[in-house]
């Protein structure tokens, strides 16, 4: 299970109820700030999507990513 408090109502439920950090990635104008890795800062959301799926795509993370999401 994936829980990312600051992204929907229901997981920042479950955040505060286990006090877990929340962390913010995207600046006021939608692009992603240091929180949201070196290699992505300053592109915007859409594009930096399509750069971390290239990313773990590479590394092989994405294959595991995706048995664990069905």
């Amino acid at each position: 299970m994936q829980i990312t408090p600051a992204h929907d109502p229901n997981d920042f439920e479950v955040g505060k109820r286990h006090n877990l950090e929340f962390i913010n990635v995207f600046t006021d104008d939608g692009k992603i700030n240091s929180s949201g890795g070196s290699d992505f800062v300053g592109m915007p959301r859409f594009k930096a999507r399509e750069a971390v799926t290239e990313f773990l795509q590479k590394k092989v993370f994405y294959a595991i990513y995706l048995i664990h999401e069905k």
